[in-house]
């Protein structure tokens, strides 16, 4: 796995992104009291496995700008420019917030969590149509079938809120 406590100037500042971000974090939640601590630490602990894995497929010259990018919509709430993906039911739980939907690595999130289910939350407030469920399961499909070899789907809407039960099979 790659280790974010290597030194080189590239390493170096996308640690201090992530400490920067932690330290953000915790101090949104903190403030709010929105969560428990733990909480907060579980979800600080899987941004930094997931970035570590991440960093790994990253070119050594795009690094630095992949973690700009994805620390700059990882958020303590939802907005209208993001969607919210909760990864739940596995061995921990997980929060991203992406700018589309085929952003994340669903491969390497199930790797870290084994999720049993997704939550998808827009941030635009707009119902979720047929033609958008179809794109997403699509995408998870796709996703997790590149690495995986099956993958079922089930879907449901709770609350505008769009929730995938994912049973996959290594």
């Amino acid at each position: 796995m790659y280790d974010i406590s290597m030194k080189t100037n590239t390493e170096n500042n996308i640690i201090k992104l992530f400490k920067q971000w932690a330290k953000w974090y915790r101090a949104e939640f903190e403030e709010f009291a929105a969560i428990a601590p733990e909480q907060v630490q579980e979800q600080i602990d899987f941004i930094e496995n997931y970035l570590n894995a991440m960093l790994m497929e990253q070119p050594e010259n795009e690094k630095r700008k992949w973690a700009e990018q994805f620390f700059e919509v990882q958020k303590a709430c939802l907005d209208e420019d993001t969607f919210q993906l909760q990864f739940m039911g596995g061995l921990s739980y997980g929060t991203l917030y992406v700018r589309d939907i085929s952003e994340p690595d669903l491969s390497t999130v199930y790797d870290l969590t084994e999720f049993e289910t997704i939550t998808i939350d827009r941030g635009d407030g707009k119902d979720w149509t047929k033609q958008d469920i179809k794109a997403i399961l699509r995408d998870i499909r796709d996703d997790l079938e590149f690495d995986f070899n099956k993958v079922s789907l089930k879907h449901s809407l709770e609350c505008n809120a769009l929730n995938i039960n994912c049973r996959i099979r290594e």
